[in-house]
């Protein structure tokens, strides 16, 4: 028996659950055909997975209030009682896929929140601040877990964010 078999307890299935702000969509009697998780090394990590039935015949939303643009989605996963959590973001797109049989399904897909960093441009400046001050003050606009910069030491008498993600 390898290490892996005996750690999960021949358990060799993932299970993946998916919250969307806060609430498990599986208990909202709402089930998951495909789930893909895409990490990039220089850009915004990316999620998306596909609903059946989302809809019904005269094209209403069976679930409309779950997967609304920008709501949190959290997805975890693992074997048995030992998920992790693989990707927290936002939705920012659903497409419907007519499918065999008449169904309409719809994929759900997101990014995680270094997408939102990088999609605004902002201007702004500051004076007589170091740049790991001005970082923080950034980053805290947005739902990351944890923030942690490194102190830079040099405080300079005036930054300017000129057009930058």
């Amino acid at each position: 028996m390898n290490n892996t078999t005996e750690k999960f307890a021949d358990f060799h299935t993932p299970e993946v659950k998916i919250y969307v702000d806060g609430r498990k969509i599986s208990s909202l009697g709402i089930d998951v055909s495909e789930v893909k998780i895409e990490q990039i090394l220089d850009g915004a990590d990316s999620f998306s997975f596909t609903v059946p039935q989302a809809l019904d015949e005269e094209f209403n939303p069976r679930f409309p209030d779950v997967f609304q643009f920008g709501n949190k989605v959290e997805i975890h996963v693992g074997y048995r009682d030992r998920l992790f959590p693989a990707i927290t973001g936002i939705i920012n797109s659903v497409s419907w896929d007519l499918t065999e049989g008449n169904y309409i399904d719809i994929t759900v897909e997101g990014y995680d929140y270094l997408f939102l960093l990088m999609k605004k441009e902002k201007h702004k400046s500051w004076n007589d601040k170091k740049d790991s001050e001005v970082v923080k003050e950034i980053l805290q606009k947005y739902p990351f877990k944890r923030l942690d910069i490194e102190d830079t030491r040099i405080r300079h008498p005036h930054i300017r964010q000129e057009g930058e993600t």
